[in-house]
């Protein structure tokens, strides 16, 4: 028998949770929901192995500490297997115990996760329109929901080298996951983590190894234990934006759903554990509700507002050209670039241009306490007889929050952009800041309007 080559196995069991909702999509859909999320046999949701390795793969392919092609196995005629080795991440339930399998004890866990928060989208094109067949629905998981996975590689004592650098991308904000990781949801966070390396020429450790049960429930033995912590400054090739902002009036990012009041301010409901219980927002005893900022509705508006600045800027103006849709959206150089693109968005790509890409800014969702609404009264006066329209009387709720918001906004490898490009995305987060762009709905009834500050990695913006 030949000698074996990878004498070393390092395992990690990690605890994480949902930073924001997420979305791990099935690929199915049902009668009212276009995206529904993954689940497994339970009935529960669950993030796939294989969707925690292609995102480890991706995210580390651009690392100088990890050969990717070596460690997580490459295609080809002369291809090699995979030395990496990840299980699915199941939700962690009362007591803090990994569900694997039915549990009578854990019924109102499954009660929480039967029915989960919907995300209405619609793709605007630069006339304000929805564009053709842009309008769309997804299913997301709960912020807050707690998952388990385990992680192991196949190596030798050199290994440990790639071994952290995979610990490293696994702790840093770049671990996002699922659908939508661009427009604000999909962070997980790591709560706690254990590891161990094994020798498997050493006898009590060959032994450990072969004992060790494959359930993410079992005593992780001689393992050790990690409280995680990630530090800013841990962050590179990172720009951290953080915009501290606050409503002059109000605001109103509207829900789909009507109640006593025509238009209301979407809410959601998170996941917390306490006194080993897991428990929803908004439920039972706990009556906390929270409004949503979705980072898509903020990353739309960011979006159209930075094609200005950068056609502005370049004294490119739409008495110049034929059709202004070549100066906005995926045909702006500075869109495409910060947003991402695909070709069949594009009509002008540059020859060097990739014909897909996608977008270097980061967004998350905000969840806010709910607080102090005001209900609004509306109609539409017809011009004629001064009189109200039929059937234009409407109301509204706005949100009132209480003190400043803060949204964090990540920029993925800055130094390879052009400083124009970059310019036009400073200026558009500063007009955030002093009200001259307006987020959400209503904005053109004066809601929405933000004053504050904004920071580029903990100092004030200067132009």
């Amino acid at each position: 028998m030949g000698e074996v080559k990878n004498k070393y196995r390092y395992i990690a069991r990690f605890y994480v949770e949902a930073a924001t909702a997420l979305h791990i999509g099935s690929g199915e859909s049902n009668a009212n929901i276009d995206q529904l999320i993954v689940r497994d046999s339970l009935g529960l949701p669950m993030i796939p192995g294989t969707s925690l390795m292609g995102v480890i793969r991706h995210g580390l392919s651009i690392s100088d500490d990890f050969d990717v092609d070596k460690i997580c196995g490459s295609g080809g005629t002369k291809g090699t297997g995979s030395c990496l080795k990840i299980s699915s991440a199941h939700i962690v339930g009362d007591y803090h115990k990994v569900i694997e399998r039915h549990e009578d004890e854990q019924k109102d866990l499954y009660r929480i996760f039967e029915d989960l928060p919907v995300r209405h989208h619609a793709r605007i094109m630069h006339t304000g329109a929805t564009k053709k067949h842009g309008k769309f629905d997804n299913e997301v998981l709960y912020k807050g929901t707690r998952f388990c996975f385990e992680v192991e590689l196949e190596g030798t004592e050199l290994s440990q080298k790639e071994w952290q650098a995979l610990l490293t991308f696994i702790k840093s904000p770049r671990f996002r996951i699922g659908g939508g990781t661009r427009n604000g949801i999909g962070k997980l966070k790591v709560l706690s983590f254990q590891e161990r390396a094994y020798n498997l020429e050493n006898s009590i450790d060959l032994l450990d190894y072969i004992s060790k049960p494959n359930s993410l429930n079992s005593d992780f033995k001689g393992a050790i234990k990690h409280d995680c912590t990630l530090n800013k400054k841990d962050i590179t090739n990172w720009s951290r934006y953080e915009l501290n902002i606050i409503p002059e009036e109000g605001m109103l990012f509207g829900s789909s759903l009507a109640g006593s009041v025509d238009v209301i301010s979407v809410e959601e409901q998170k996941i917390s554990y306490q006194n080993d219980k897991v428990t929803l927002s908004g439920s039972k005893d706990k009556k906390e509700v929270y409004w949503l900022i979705p980072g898509s509705s903020v990353k739309g508006a960011i979006s159209h507002r930075v094609a200005y600045h950068y056609n502005k800027d370049k004294g490119l103006f739409s008495d110049q050209v034929d059709d202004i849709s070549n100066l906005v959206g995926a045909n702006n150089l500075a869109v495409r670039t910060l947003f991402g693109f695909t070709s069949e968005e594009c009509n002008n790509l540059a020859n060097d241009e990739l014909s897909a890409a996608r977008g270097r800014v980061i967004f998350e969702d905000m969840m806010i306490p709910k607080r102090s609404v005001r209900v609004l009264n509306h109609v539409t006066i017809d011009r004629f007889t001064g009189g109200a329209m039929d059937g234009h009387l409407f109301n509204e709720e706005i949100a009132i929050p209480q003190k400043e918001m803060g949204m964090t906004i990540y920029l993925d490898r800055p130094e390879s952009i052009d400083a124009d490009i970059i310019l036009a995305f400073e200026k558009t987060l500063k007009d955030i800041t002093t009200g001259m762009l307006p987020l959400g709905g209503g904005v053109n009834r004066g809601h929405g309007c933000f004053e504050g500050t904004v920071t580029r990695n903990d100092q004030p913006l200067k132009f």
